[in-house]
């Protein structure tokens, strides 16, 4: 009988052991702190390669895809500038503009949550104007400064999910090019923190003590006395 009790207590310890490891793993495995790192497509440079010639174009860089879309014809990159094609013809291919008739602009999805971070324009003189949308949002006007670059920074709460666009469009104007864009991806890992793993090993050093106190009397009661 002693035997066959020990065996009870063993097993039902087991499946404590088994039951509270299971849950101190699964709530204790909270996600490591979300990591943030800016990564910056060129479009006058690699990035505006991949996408050159494409209605829609996917492009790739540490691990975050963007995904260009031009309203009409294909997006066009030249020794000018990049910008669209427009289907119509008689337009800038290298820019954004309405040359053809057509109200030209740029839809951009990520496959990650991000925040936009920057635009570089050029071509882009103070008569010229382009509208800027984020996440469906109120457009965001931007007019240009000079012949040379323009540097747009936004605030880091322009925050762009999953599933909406950045929408950067023609307003007024000859047009411009579309340089350059800078996100901010967050990514968070499901990797246990250290505590998770010493909560655990305290938790089955409990079982086991209470297993062995558990089982010192039990053996003590069924010990026949030798005289």
């Amino acid at each position: 009988m002693e035997e066959e009790a020990t065996k009870v207590i063993r097993y039902k310890t087991v499946i404590r052991i088994f039951v509270v490891s299971a849950v101190l793993t699964s709530v204790c495995a909270l996600p490591t702190p979300a990591q943030a790192f800016s990564i910056t497509f060129d479009l006058s440079g690699l990035e505006g390669v991949v996408v050159d010639g494409l209605t829609t174009g996917h492009v790739t860089k540490n691990g975050l895809t963007a995904t260009l879309t031009a309203n009409d014809g294909v997006l066009n990159q030249t020794s000018d500038g990049f910008g669209i094609n427009a289907s119509g013809g008689s337009d800038v291919t290298g820019q954004i503009d309405n040359g053809s008739g057509v109200t030209e602009f740029v839809t951009i999805m990520f496959d990650q949550l991000v925040t936009l971070d920057q635009l570089i324009l050029s071509s882009f003189t103070s008569t010229e104007e382009a509208s800027l949308t984020i996440a469906g949002g109120s457009p965001i006007f931007l007019v240009g400064t000079g012949p040379s670059i323009d540097i747009y920074n936004f605030s880091t709460n322009n925050t762009v999910p999953i599933g909406q666009s950045v929408m950067l469009a023609y307003s007024t104007g000859n047009g411009f090019s579309f340089d350059e864009f800078t996100v901010t991806s967050v990514e968070s890992t499901t990797i246990p923190e250290p505590a998770t793993f010493a909560l655990l090993g305290i938790g089955l050093a409990g079982l086991g003590t209470g297993y062995i106190r558990r089982r010192r009397p039990l053996r003590h009661e069924w010990t026949t006395p030798i005289f």
